[in-house]
């Protein structure tokens, strides 16, 4: 409803000004079910990699921000 548009504009929202302070924003999904734990632990060493390649690139060319989000999802 409302309330919930509301929250995620406030979450939106960092306090920056983005043409001044640029920020690059990832989410990242992930199955985190029984079936998938043989590949949990490879998608998490190489997330972890292609983060920080970003972090890296971005930080070279103007210093852009980054902020991740993960989100991982099982059975109920």
């Amino acid at each position: 409803g409302r309330k919930t548009q509301r929250q995620a504009i406030d979450l939106r929202e960092t306090g920056e000004d983005n043409e001044a302070n640029p920020t690059l924003e990832i989410g990242l999904l992930m199955d985190c079910t029984k079936s998938m734990e043989p590949w949990i632990n490879k998608a998490k060493d190489t997330l972890n990699l292609i983060i920080d390649e970003i972090i890296t690139q971005c930080q070279s060319h103007g210093k852009l921000a980054v902020r991740v989000c993960f989100v991982g999802y099982t059975d109920v």
